[in-house]
């Protein structure tokens, strides 16, 4: 069965939790990660029992398709010009956290793919992640 249709690990689960980043915003669930990374085991279980009927069911909930929309100003710019603004989606932290439990699964057999690429323009980087650059591989022209 292809990995990404098989059942979610708990220590998927586990890993992706790990990796939530501190002080940041919620989404309209109100929930902060610093919360998600404190949940007991019960939660967890929970949360996990919870993303594998997700990935059955192919139904995501209905709040991770919104996001809590804020208008942040932009550094060193007048506050009286809209121009000055601009938008922020907080999602849900949940929603994230599933998402990266399928990311790292991705994340292998993309490096592996770009690896048997012959020709690397080098230089040139991507932030597939967010956490580390990844070579862009492409053809030289």
């Amino acid at each position: 069965m292809h990995k990404l249709r098989s059942t979610i690990l708990f220590t998927e689960l586990e890993a992706a939790i790990d990796k939530l980043r501190h002080r940041k915003a919620a989404g309209l669930d109100d929930m902060f990660s610093e919360q998600i990374k404190h949940f007991g085991r019960t939660t967890k279980i929970w949360l996990y029992n919870l993303f594998n009927s997700i990935r059955v069911s192919l139904k995501i909930p209905k709040i991770w398709r919104k996001a809590k929309v804020i208008i942040l100003l932009k550094p060193g710019k007048e506050s009286d010009t809209l121009s000055s603004y601009r938008p922020v989606s907080l999602l849900c932290h949940t929603n994230k956290l599933y998402e990266r439990i399928f990311l790292n699964r991705l994340n292998p057999s993309i490096d592996d793919k770009l690896k048997k690429t012959s020709k690397i323009s080098t230089g040139q980087i991507m932030y597939g992640t967010g956490i580390e650059p990844y070579p862009i591989y492409r053809e030289r022209v």
